[in-house]
């Protein structure tokens, strides 16, 4: 997949001149992606339109409430975030088409994080070929260090894995498990400062240390890599001392205020670079920065060691590689990189129609977007499809009996089923994270079985212990416990990991209002970093408007999730029955939860545990509800 980051290109010297971005402009919005979303095209045109036309100036948060969306002069951003919504979710159709029908188009539309004002380049065209492998060096803001990092040595892991391959056919060299043993040479100081050889210092430490606590995965001692700083080996020459597979070395520089760090990926079997890419950051909070360096590299070998247990399951080199950068995209956990991560799968399919692990991430794709509330109805029917595709492909496999049990759990309400393809999932697999992360949290919580659910949760940390994911689920077992404190610690150590984590917030303000510091929950989520899952957000914000005694802004909300629904894009009941409930008004809650079950949203299958819906404990069409999905008899 080539990169959307081409050579920039403003509006004044050296433009993209203004017909070509017009005439890409309308390629854009006649690709399937644009054209089966109204809205997004729209805004798209909008925003394109007025920057051509020189009022940039003129694009606003509130000009486009207003002209674009269709809101009222009294829009108040504080409370209606379909703007920061919509434009999020653009950025993820902009990613996908670039990543698709668009990978080969010189003109690039990118829109910056922050900002609505639309920036056109030029393709940058592709450095040379120095191995089977492409080398790309760019320049990234601090924003951009951790994806491009990630994805680097997902590309990594992909080479290693396709070079495992062919060693055990007799057509290629190198160890099955190269990708599974690394060595962290200590980086250098470029420019001679006492305070970068600190900073390098320490990020090394970090990253041998953090590396270190991954099961599986072989890591060079600290003292042995050590014995090479400073020093102009050759790397294969290193990496046979240390007898690992894979090298990550790198340099550091203080320009001004910033660091510039270089990061190199050496495949050690045969001595050539995968990956080069130059950075900057900010200087400020370093420890923090190290820590979370750490994390993204031992998230991405997960992912990469991942590539290589799927290589029973397809011949197709074009597939696997879409298929990992899917895997990278849903690591990501936000609304647009999980269509990302779709549209990736999506192409894989496309190569092997028979790749039986990619359809099983595909449903867990669907699955996520469902309980995220885009789209559940078809994207849970979407789900169902890919799972049973994904059996049927590759019963083996176990992640496809996982994803057919999630399905029939939240979708089917077939607990027995459930609970019958999770055994099936375990049992062929008992170490695997994710597949516990699973049944804890689709089997387990929904039955109300928090304990042993937590416990699935510890053996899945054991396994993965810098998993923001594990510890995002950790926090809401916690949390549907009523321990809203130690949930507290868990969704923020989750954030700490993966900064870029959408959810967490959302999931903080929830803690806080089961704490009932109702002003600090307000105040994350109306923040300018708040969560993007609009209806989600609005709900949770709806509810703690009306636990602060403010009724008429809770009402608002429910008349921003009622436009949001007839508008743009259904809303599940569940959403509208918290706010009810919060404004006592417990018929209205349960109406709104029936609406949830008959359309199968997949959020329903938590109320039996979920703390807001507690004050209807002692209704009897509550337990009708519960009776309905199977929780109770």
């Amino acid at each position: 997949m080539q990169s959307v980051l081409g050579r920039q290109s403003t509006l004044g010297s050296e433009s993209v001149p203004s017909s070509l971005v017009q005439e890409h402009l309308e390629k854009m919005l006649a690709s399937p992606g644009f054209a089966n979303s109204e809205r997004h095209g729209r805004l798209l045109r909008h925003l394109v339109s007025t920057t051509l036309a020189g009022r940039g100036g003129e694009i606003k948060e509130y000009v486009l409430a207003v002209e674009v969306f269709g809101r009222g002069e009294s829009f108040d951003p504080q409370t209606d975030a379909i703007v920061r919504t919509e434009v999020s979710r653009l950025r993820g159709r902009l990613k996908a088409y670039y990543s698709a029908e668009g990978r080969d188009d010189n003109v690039i539309v990118d829109l910056p994080v922050r900002s609505y004002l639309p920036v056109f380049r030029f393709r940058e065209p592709p450095p040379p070929v120095e191995a089977p492998e492409t080398r790309t060096r760019r320049r990234w803001r601090w924003v951009g260090v951790l994806a491009g990092l990630a994805m680097a040595a997902t590309l990594l892991m992909y080479g290693s894995f396709w070079r495992a391959s062919a060693s055990r056919t007799g057509a290629g060299t190198g160890p099955a498990a190269e990708s599974l043993s690394v060595a962290v040479l200590p980086f250098l100081n470029a420019d001679g400062d006492p305070a970068t050889s600190q900073f390098a210092e320490g990020l090394t430490e970090e990253l041998i240390e953090t590396l270190s606590e991954v099961e599986g995965l072989r890591v060079a001692s600290q003292t042995s890599a050590f014995q090479f700083r400073g020093k102009q080996d050759d790397l294969r020459a290193v990496a046979r001392k240390l007898n690992v597979g894979v090298v990550l070395e790198g340099s550091i520089r203080r320009s001004g205020k910033n660091l510039r760090i270089t990061a190199r990926l050496v495949n050690a079997a045969e001595g050539y670079q995968y990956y080069s890419h130059t950075y900057e950051h900010e200087i400020n909070d370093t420890p923090a920065f190290q820590r979370e360096i750490a994390a993204q590299v031992a998230s991405v070998l997960r992912i990469g060691e991942r590539g290589q247990e799927v290589a029973r399951f397809t011949h197709s080199a074009e597939a696997h590689r879409w298929y990992m950068q899917g895997l990278y995209h849903a690591s990501r956990m936000s609304e647009s990189e999980m269509m990302q991560a779709i549209d990736c799968y999506q192409w894989a399919i496309n190569y092997d129609a028979a790749y039986s692990p990619v359809f099983a991430s595909l449903a867990d794709a669907y699955i996520t977007l469902a309980l995220w509330n885009e789209g559940p109805r078809d994207a849970m029917k979407l789900a169902g499809e890919a799972a049973r595709s994904a059996v049927r492909t590759g019963g083996s496999f176990a992640h496809s009996h996982a994803a057919l049990g999630s399905y029939l759990a939240l979708h089917d309400w077939d607990w027995a089923g459930a609970e019958s393809e999770f055994r099936r999932a375990i049992d062929a697999d008992p170490n695997d994270s994710p597949i516990r992360q699973q049944y804890a949290m689709r089997y387990l919580v929904p039955q109300g079985d928090l304990e042993s659910a937590l416990f699935e949760l510890q053996r899945a940390q054991r396994v993965d212990p810098l998993s923001p994911e594990v510890a995002l689920d950790r926090g809401r077992v916690r949390y549907f416990k009523r321990d809203p404190q130690r949930a507290l610690s868990d969704f923020r150590a989750a954030a700490e990991l993966d900064q870029n984590m959408e959810i967490a917030p959302l999931a903080l303000a929830e803690a806080l209002i089961q704490k009932e510091s109702l002003h600090d929950a307000t105040t994350v989520l109306e923040e300018p970093s708040a969560p993007t899952e609009d209806e989600a957000r609005l709900a949770v914000l709806g509810t703690v408007y009306a636990l602060s005694h403010q009724p008429e802004r809770a009402r608002q909300v429910l008349q921003q999730l009622g436009e949001l629904d007839r508008h743009y894009r259904h809303i599940s009941g569940y959403y509208f029955a918290q706010v009810y409930l919060a404004l006592g008004e417990p018929a209205q809650a349960l109406g709104w939860l029936e609406s949830a079950v008959e359309e199968h949203s997949p959020l329903v299958a938590y109320a039996k545990v979920a703390p807001q819906f507690e004050s209807l404990r002692g209704e009897p069409r509550f337990h009708a509800i519960l009776r309905k999905i199977g929780l109770e008899k």
